[in-house]
């Protein structure tokens, strides 16, 4: 059974920033290791998360959103600003 999108975008903290990366467009491997300083080995399982659930696709060593993953990341962003302002703000 496939995770619920919700918790697929926002548990873990790598698939997270792929999808934001890649909200500017397709972004091949390398850089996705060098942002996020991990190794292939490490964020390829995320990113199969992710292609499972059709956020993002691959073509050669290029990541991009999918018609799918477009909306979600867009929709991502303005709530983990959101969130992100609240927490701030209650330490």
């Amino acid at each position: 059974m496939k995770q619920p999108l919700l918790d697929v975008v926002l548990i873990s903290d790598k698939r997270t920033k792929v999808l934001l990366i890649s909200k500017d467009g397709p972004q091949e491997m390398q850089y996705f290791l060098s942002s996020l300083n991990t190794t292939r080995q490490t964020l390829l399982p995320q990113i199969r998360v992710l292609e499972d659930h059709h956020l993002v696709n691959h073509y050669r060593d290029t990541y991009e959103l999918t018609t799918i993953g477009k909306p979600v990341v867009g929709e991502m962003a303005p709530l983990l600003d959101t969130t992100n302002t609240v927490f701030t703000h209650c330490r």
